[in-house]
């Protein structure tokens, strides 16, 4: 298990994030008898509910083991794309270098890059902070929890009671077994943020969403990248179309990219990180300064003794209902510990189903608010962003639905700002609904989160067609889409109908 408190050492808004989401000298308070709501985890999912629960009144106790904000804060989200901002900035400032708007050399202070992650995720952390959650009335416990019946836990020497709880204790990084390589051999995403020296080269193992973050931001920063992956593509969850203009982008960077490899071994040779892999029957190598694994994550589950406490799971992650209850309805679970849809607003979603569930269902009555995670837009933050909403490519082709695609380079802003690579896809149905969004270019993320209120919502996608965009941003790509999709209503049989009556009206 990754040992986070070595990562927080000796830097100042490293510190800084301590005081605000670590124990310290802050002791856990005397419990109270009973609790309507007991949280196990404070990262988003965890937070949202207990905030919740008790802004309407219940009596609420949130435990923490480590450190406030969860993975998302302190090791995952927030960390990475306050490297992946400057990165990206770096990557812009390099186009006016080369073509000569600013004249000199672009030179990249990389533990000022770092420097800069830790201020603003301190900033950040007061969102998150051990006052926020003891103003709002929320009885704040720092320790492991274990489960002692189907209604109690304990924390340390406190035994906790409750008549409900949730389970979000999230994930952590995947690690890898190989010949020849220890833990100490290799990076997670867990632990790649607290180095402070550029590495002049880096491998990344894995070809998923934070692979190719994290490959993208040391390439632009950089360092020599390599990418080794058993996958057939990046992003292997995507579009294959937007995996192969994510890798055409990759390769403008310099970035090396070996699929469909198996890795056989590892070793260390002066100074530098070996792989030893197999493709096509052949056998190849790889080195770098640096190894950085992103082959997924893992619920944590181990040590909360959830057998007494009725609550089924497998190492994939606890099992759930609709409701998010547990086989112990009166212990829900959300989050990165289902083992499934590991992103910060699906958990923050989930737990907002959490609360009314929780706390407005009788013994009698059946809860009465479903997750349902259909509409639940995704990104990568590389560059250009991916998005991705509803269903793929190959879904929607079974379901015999008809594709608006509208490429960048089609829409002024995005020629203006030089950023004309990607492509928007629409699937809708005859009625014009949509069932599924796809996206690869500038601002994907915001693009397809607007359109997940039109699916959201069934609002036909040809009625996006008489909205006003302002002129020129990058949204008005939806309104082209729409405007698309009314185009090709428009048959050879409507159009001769059209031109006669037009002949008429002369």
């Amino acid at each position: 298990m990754t040992n986070h408190s070595q990562m927080f050492s000796h830097k100042s808004y490293n510190q800084d994030l301590i005081e605000k989401v670590a124990q310290g000298e802050y002791q856990n308070p005397n419990p109270a008898s009973m609790y309507n709501m007991v949280v196990v985890g404070a990262g988003p999912a965890g937070l949202v509910c207990a905030m919740a629960c008790a802004g309407l009144g219940a009596k609420v106790a949130l435990i923490e083991k480590k450190y406030l904000g969860g993975d998302c804060l302190n090791f995952g989200c927030v960390p990475s794309k306050a490297i992946l901002s400057q990165a990206h900035r770096v990557q812009e400032l390099s186009y006016f270098f080369r073509d000569q708007i600013i004249e000199g050399q672009c030179r990249v202070n990389f533990s000022h890059v770092m420097k800069q992650m830790r201020k603003i995720r301190a900033k950040i952390s007061v969102h998150d902070a051990k006052q926020k959650i003891l103003d709002a009335g929320i009885d704040l416990f720092f320790g492991e929890a274990h489960f002692e019946s189907k209604k109690s836990l304990r924390v340390g020497k406190d035994v906790l009671n409750f008549k409900k709880a949730l389970i979000a204790t999230g994930s952590q990084a995947k690690t890898l077994q190989l010949d020849g390589l220890s833990r100490e051999d290799y990076h997670t995403s867990d632990t790649i943020f607290d180095v402070d020296q550029l590495p002049e080269s880096i491998t990344l193992i894995g070809s998923g969403a934070i692979s190719c973050e994290l490959a993208q931001a040391f390439a632009s920063l950089g360092s020599k990248v390599t990418i080794v992956t058993r996958s057939q593509r990046l992003l292997p969850k995507e579009d294959e179309e937007i995996s192969h203009c994510l890798e055409k982008k990759f390769n403008q960077l310099g970035i090396d990219m070996h699929f469909s490899s198996r890795l056989y071994r590892y070793y260390k040779k002066n100074n530098r990180k070996y792989l030893v892999y197999e493709k096509d029957q052949k056998t190849y190598d790889c080195s770098a300064q640096e190894l950085l694994v992103c082959i997924g994550r893992r619920p944590n589950i181990n040590d909360l003794d959830l057998e007494k406490a009725g609550v089924l799971y497998t190492k994939q992650g606890i099992s759930v209902n609709e409701f998010l209850q547990t086989q112990n309805k009166n212990i829900f679970a959300c989050g990165d510990v289902l083992g499934r849809s590991m992103h910060t607003h699906h958990a923050d979603a989930q737990a907002r189903v959490v609360v009314e569930n929780a706390l407005f269902s009788v013994p009698i009555v059946k809860p009465k608010k479903k997750y349902n995670p259909k509409y639940f837009p995704h990104c990568t933050y590389t560059s250009p962003e991916v998005a991705h909403m509803g269903l793929l490519n190959h879904s929607a082709k079974r379901k015999d639905l008809d594709c608006i695609r509208i490429n960048c380079q089609e829409v002024d802003r995005y020629i203006l700002d030089q950023t004309e690579e990607g492509f928007l896809k629409v699937w809708v149905d005859s009625k014009s609904h949509i069932y599924g969004v796809s996206m690869i270019g500038d601002h994907a993320g915001e693009i397809v989160s607007t359109l997940a209120l039109a699916m959201d919502q069934k609002i036909p996608l040809s009625r996006i067609s008489s909205l006003t965009f302002s002129y020129p941003t990058k949204s008005e790509i939806i309104k082209k889409a729409a405007d698309a999709l009314q185009r090709k209503k428009l048959t050879p049989k409507i159009q001769k109908v059209l031109r006669k009556y037009f002949l008429w009206r002369r």
